[in-house]
């Protein structure tokens, strides 16, 4: 059995170990991805955490699915401390890639995205927002961030209009 002194020893000495250091939460996680296990079907308080498919960065796509009208709005990506606040305040809080922060959609636009529900797929690697917006999701103006549609002859047409901004109907 290879113990943690022979992986660091490998590590210094240049040597390939292909025997992983984990704990055990990542070795679950880790069986589950292989195995391509669903998740249980309750676990307890704070688990989803340790349950849900993080990939090497931390992170996990979301979806934000407007409840009244069944559109997809957008696709963004949270870490836990984005799934934690949404958890704890009930706004929609993503990890934004690109400025390397936690954003809460609608903080900077008031187009603000109140959480119904959090929901997980199957297996854990992707997560839905269930929302309430009130406004437009897009950074273009547009409802949805989904609204260019690619036509059987790859043409790309965007074919929703631009939302008007009532800022009394924010949440």
């Amino acid at each position: 059995m290879t113990t943690h002194a022979d992986h660091v020893e490998g590590q210094r000495s240049g040597g390939i170990n292909n025997n992983l250091c984990l704990d055990i939460s990542s070795i679950a996680t880790m069986l589950r991805f292989m195995a391509h296990l669903d998740l249980p079907l309750s676990a307890s308080a704070g688990s989803a955490f340790d349950l849900l498919l993080w990939d090497a960065r931390g992170l996990v796509p979301v979806v934000a699915w407007d409840q009244q009208t069944g559109e997809v709005l957008m696709a963004a990506h949270a870490n836990r401390s984005a799934l934690a606040e949404t958890l704890r305040t009930g706004w929609a809080t993503y990890w934004s890639r690109s400025r390397k922060e936690l954003w809460v959609k609608g903080d900077t636009s008031g187009n603000r995205q109140r959480i119904i529900e959090v929901r997980a797929d199957c297996d854990g690697d992707h997560l839905l927002y269930v929302i309430q917006a009130s406004g437009p999701a897009c950074h273009t103006g547009r409802r949805s961030c989904f609204s260019w549609r690619v036509d059987r002859d790859a043409s790309v047409t965007c074919d929703r209009p631009l939302m008007p901004v009532d800022s009394e109907e924010r949440l």
